[in-house]
C-alpha cells in the first residue's frame, strides 16, 4: 500500500503518494479549481500510486492554501511546478512533517498532468520553464485557450470573491488579462510550439458544459501542425466535467506512459 505524505519542499506545501516499493517514476498532478489542495485521502491517486508503482506529487500553488507566497499569479504558479520538479528530480530535499525528517527523491522520469483550470497551467510551465526535463504532459478537461472559456466574468468573480480565502491578492496579479485572453504568453494554444518534442496526452468528456471539448481539440488539431505526432486524444461520450472525467483522464495518462526504464 501506498504512504501518504504530508511534504513540504521549501516554501512550497505538497500531498506525496508514495509507492513502499522502491519508485523511479513521478507525476506531478496541477489541480483545477476551486484549488483547496489535497487531503491525503484521493483514492484515485492512491489507486495508481500502487498499481504503477509511481509517486504522486500534489503541491499547493504558492500564494494559495498551505503554500507561503503572498501572490497567487501565473508566474508563481509555474515557479511551484518547478520546485515540485527538482524536489522529484533529487535536486532539493523536502521534509515529511510528519516525523520532521528529511525525504530526499531521485526519480528517472517525471510526468506532469493538468486537469480542467491546472490544465493551462501545466501548458504554461512549458512556456516559462522551456529547458524542463519533463517530456511527458497529461491534459484533462483543460482549458487551453482562454479566449474560448464560456464564462470569463464568472471565473474572475470565483478567484477573486469565492474563492478569496484561498487565493491570496488576486488584485495584484494579471488574471483579467489572462482570463480574457489578452496575455498570449500565458495562452496555451498560443505557445504550442514549446510542446514539439513532448508527448501530450489529452483526455475530454463530449458533454462537457464547463470547458467545452472544442479546446481539447483545437489544441490537438495545433499540436498535429507543429510536427508534434507523439500525442493522443481520446474524447469520452456522454462524459462531463468533473470527477468522472479527472478518472477516466488520469487512467488514460498512465496507461499510456511507458513505465518501463
Amino acid at each position: 500500500m501506498s504512504k501518504v505524505i504530508f511534504l513540504r519542499v521549501g516554501t512550497v506545501f505538497a500531498v506525496l503518494y508514495l509507492p513502499t516499493e522502491k519508485v523511479k517514476l513521478g507525476v506531478i498532478y496541477c489541480r483545477g479549481g476551486p484549488c483547496f489542495g489535497d487531503d491525503g485521502n484521493t483514492a484515485l491517486f492512491k489507486q495508481l500510486c500502487d498499481q504503477y508503482k509511481t509517486a504522486i506529487l500534489v503541491p499547493d500553488y504558492l500564494g494559495s492554501n498551505r503554500s507561503l507566497g503572498t501572490e497567487f499569479s501565473m508566474s508563481n504558479i509555474v515557479k511551484t511546478i518547478n520546485i515540485a520538479e527538482k524536489y522529484l528530480s533529487g535536486m532539493t530535499t523536502g521534509i515529511d512533517l510528519g516525523n520532521k525528517q528529511p525525504l530526499i527523491l531521485k526519480l528517472q522520469k517525471i510526468g506532469l498532468v493538468g486537469s480542467s483550470f491546472g490544465g493551462a497551467l501545466a501548458c504554461n510551465y512549458f512556456t516559462a520553464y522551456p529547458s524542463t526535463l519533463i517530456k511527458k504532459l497529461g491534459l484533462i478537461a483543460a482549458e487551453t485557450d482562454w479566449s474560448l472559456d464560456k464564462d470569463k466574468e464568472g471565473l474572475l468573480y470565483e478567484l477573486s470573491v469565492i474563492w478569496k480565502g484561498t487565493f491570496r491578492r488576486i488584485d495584484k496579479a494579471n488574471w483579467k488579462t489572462i482570463i480574457f485572453g489578452k496575455s498570449k504568453y500565458w495562452n496555451p494554444v498560443d505557445n504550442v510550439s514549446n510542446l514539439k518534442e513532448i508527448q501530450v496526452l489529452i483526455a475530454h468528456g463530449a458533454a462537457d458544459n464547463i470547458v467545452d471539448v472544442i479546446q481539447s481539440n483545437n489544441y490537438f488539431n495545433k499540436l498535429k501542425e507543429i510536427g508534434n505526432l507523439g500525442s493522443k486524444i481520446r474524447i469520452y461520450k456522454n462524459v462531463g466535467h468533473g470527477e468522472k472525467i479527472k478518472n477516466k483522464g488520469m487512467n488514460y495518462f498512465f496507461k499510456n506512459w511507458n513505465h518501463d526504464i
